[in-house]
């Protein structure tokens, strides 16, 4: 990837326009919900907040008790933790890495986070940068490697063209940003990879599982989240070091090289007339001379003055490049929300949140509209136009995922025809709190 020109940022990688995030805390919406509720009663409110605090309740106890088995699968490939794991075998170690993938996949969907393929993730590193970089990636130097996202918007930015004027630009911005990442062993690198590894001096340890969350990434800057990014100077920048250097460079030459030539003909003339030829002009007693003296400090001064040249530039590269590294860092270090552990710890929270949400909306619009048929289909439809009429935003609603869990639990029923009917609010209370009694049944 290359970013020879921020103006001519390429936006036609755009996330999609309608996603099944619901942008929205709970308690918000539930309080949304109220105040819009015409099939409740005032006396119902304070059932229906009971009810969601019962089902939110309830939904972070199924999904951590279905996740127990993460924690201990993680430790093999855990690079921050504290424990020590008991023997096993290198068998049992990749199923229980491919069981980390999985419960990865199977979190990230569920928090509305959707996987991007890999020809978008190469499309995306093939796109110009907001950062004025050239940068490349190694996706060869991947055991396992996923990127998920949520959330995608266009924002405006503003960029110097090569006028050096402001203009303003629509880029492509993810919200929400997953990464997935467990590194080669070394043994199964190539040697270009062995070497583009030590050069970078890459402080990960192969086979573990490395597990990053970010936020606010442009769509076209991944490849700047990945530790294995490769950064160099744009063309602008090469040309911005490179005609100053030439210059420099000739115009000592010049200036020193012409005082070489006049002092050299005065010294070969010197000689031809003072020395026989055949003595070589650099012995001893020949090296005296102020004519050989005077070429001598000619000669070192112009090796002096291009070494100092090419000091001067390999200084100027030196600090272009650490001005990069700062760039990057401060693009990273705040949009970092989150590293290894404790990005599945967030994302869990968010999956048990719309979770939440998805079943609160199809109970609200089912409980409110007693009487009236519901089939998935048009529930899914009065849903997505709720959120558009009542709160602006357009959702592509995932109906069957909150179907389902709801029918779990019995609070919500389908006949024959595909028709939904919602338990009313006191038994759906009483069904929630049931759940809870034979949550541990040690009878």
């Amino acid at each position: 990837m290359s970013s020879d020109s921020a103006a001519s940022i390429d936006s036609t990688h755009t996330p999609a326009e309608a996603e099944a995030f619901i942008p929205f805390i709970l308690d918000d919406l539930v309080e949304k919900c109220l105040a819009e509720a015409d099939g409740l009663s005032v006396d119902q409110h304070d059932a229906f907040r009971e009810f969601c605090d019962l089902f939110s309740a309830t939904t972070n106890f199924q999904s951590h008790r279905a996740m127990g088995s993460l924690d201990k699968d993680y430790a093999f490939f855990n690079p921050d933790s504290e424990m020590r794991t008991m023997a096993s075998t290198r068998a049992d170690r990749e199923e229980a890495g491919d069981r980390v993938v999985d419960s990865f996949r199977e979190i990230a969907e569920n928090a509305n986070y959707r996987r991007l393929s890999d020809e978008e993730i190469e499309a995306s590193f093939s796109e110009q940068s907001l950062i004025k970089l050239r940068t490349a990636v190694d996706l060869d130097a991947f055991d396992k490697m996923e990127c998920w996202v949520r959330g995608g918007d266009q924002r405006t930015h503003t960029f110097k063209n090569w006028k050096f004027q402001d203009i303003e630009k629509d880029v492509s911005v993810w919200r929400r940003v997953l990464l997935l990442m467990q590194f080669k062993e070394d043994e199964r690198l190539t040697e270009n990879q062995l070497k583009a590894k030590k050069k970078a001096n890459l402080p990960y340890e192969p086979g573990k599982i490395y597990l990053y969350q970010y936020k606010d990434v442009p769509a076209a800057d991944l490849e700047i989240l990945f530790p294995n990014v490769r950064v160099s100077m744009n063309r602008k920048d090469q040309i911005m070091l490179g005609i100053p250097a030439v210059a420099a460079t000739i115009g000592t030459i010049i200036k020193v090289g012409t005082k070489i030539v006049l002092v050299a003909g005065a010294v070969a003339y010197a000689l031809t007339n003072t020395f026989e030829l055949n003595i070589p002009f650099f012995e001893k007693e020949d090296f005296n001379a102020p004519e050989a003296k005077t070429l001598a400090i000619v000669v070192l001064g112009l090796l002096g003055a291009l070494g100092g040249l090419f000091f001067k530039q390999y200084t100027s590269v030196k600090n272009k490049r650490i001005g990069f590294l700062k760039e990057v860092s401060e693009h990273l270090f705040f949009r970092n929300i989150a590293m290894n552990k404790a990005v599945f710890d967030r994302v869990i929270d968010d999956g048990e949140d719309e979770d939440c949400k998805e079943a609160m909306l199809v109970y609200y619009h089912l409980l409110t509209n007693r009487g009236l048929p519901k089939t998935r289909k048009t529930l899914d439809a009065t849903i997505q136009d709720w959120m558009q009429s009542k709160l602006n935003v357009v959702i592509d609603f995932d109906i069957d995922g909150p179907v389902e869990k709801l029918s779990r639990a019995n609070l919500l029923s389908e006949d024959a025809h595909g028709h939904l009917q919602a338990l009313p609010l006191a038994q759906a209370k009483q069904a929630l709190d049931q759940s809870w009694d034979n949550a541990f049944d040690f009878s």
